[in-house]
């Protein structure tokens, strides 16, 4: 289980490397915000409400608020500092145009040194610089430089996923080895934790990199089934982090901790996985038609028209 909390970690580098990918260099779009606050805060509010009247759990008024105002309430930390980046995109985006490339160099070789390099050299020292907003916005900066300039340190893109794999292991070496000997010498029990859970580490960033590149650089053909779970992976990623609801879903629902030593566990986490992710892209994809209607109101796209035209002013000028 803690490998696979560090595979999501190094995931959520890659989710935000694979939408910066996409961001740098086009137009400011109000409505991406819109989206994510009502997918976020539809998720967040109904799972409380089902959690209070049908599981009869502890939900209070101030958790309904803050469910649906994820910036003030700060429920699911993702959502938040992901709307954060979209909003600072125009200006992200001024910075990778008008910075010479020696700039930016210098901004991302900072950045990695304050944020990644020093708290992987000493674990739990991240504090004075390292938070996910800051870290969201260094990978959109480095992807605009990698969009804009290249970063071809070699050619063959295979070499990229060997890389991500190689890392992975190594992690997977580091848990092991710090698992064993951190009962003899304490500081290894700090860096078991931090290296499995944390993201900003240099071998969990390095992942994020290899297996960006590599993946940018596969042909898929367009399939429908795999566009609408696409579409819905964000929302799979809500429905089963709502704290609220989410310690019903895995301990209760499928009792993961009680089925944890059983033989068949990994298939049986599998298996649970796969049905809680179908489920959610069912879901989703009735709350899309929902939302398709709400956003289709004039008075709402007048809105969002306004707030484009403004920001994407202040871009051309």
């Amino acid at each position: 289980m803690a490998l696979m909390s560090s595979g999501a970690r190094i995931a959520v580098s890659t989710f935000i490397m694979i939408g910066a990918w996409f961001l740098v260099d086009s137009h400011f779009k109000f409505e991406r915000i819109v989206r994510i606050w009502l997918e976020t805060a539809f998720y967040a509010v109904s799972l409380s409400l089902i959690s209070k009247f049908f599981l009869r759990l502890n939900v209070s008024t101030s958790d309904l608020v803050k469910a649906a105002l994820p910036f003030c309430g700060h429920v699911l930390w993702f959502p938040c500092v992901y709307m954060g980046m979209l909003i600072c995109s125009p200006f992200l985006n001024q910075i990778i145009c008008l910075c010479a490339k020696r700039w930016l160099q210098y901004i991302l070789l900072v950045n990695l040194f304050l944020l990644s390099f020093i708290p992987t050299i000493v674990p739990g020292n991240s504090g004075l610089f390292f938070n996910e907003f800051n870290w969201f916005l260094f990978i959109y900066i480095f992807i605009g430089y990698y969009k804009r300039y290249g970063i071809n340190i070699v050619e063959k893109k295979v070499v990229y996923l060997s890389l991500s794999i190689g890392l992975y292991c190594f992690l997977a070496s580091l848990w092991v080895i710090f698992s064993i000997y951190k009962n003899k010498i304490g500081y290894l029990n700090r860096m078991e934790s931090y290296y499995i859970h944390d993201l900003e580490t240099l071998p969990a960033f390095l992942c994020s990199v290899g297996l960006f590149v590599w993946f940018k650089n596969i042909k898929i053909q367009y399939n429908r089934w795999i566009n609408m779970c696409a579409s819905s992976t964000f929302a799979v990623y809500i429905i089963h982090q709502v704290p609220i609801f989410y310690e019903y879903l895995w301990n209760d629902l499928f009792a993961f901790e009680r089925f944890a030593s059983e033989k068949y566990f990994f298939a049986y986490f599998i298996l649970a996985v796969a049905m809680i992710f179908i489920v959610c892209v069912i879901v989703d994809q009735i709350r899309l038609k929902l939302e398709q209607m709400l956003l289709s109101g004039n008075y709402i796209k007048a809105i969002i028209n306004r707030v484009d035209e403004y920001i994407n002013t202040l871009e051309k000028n």
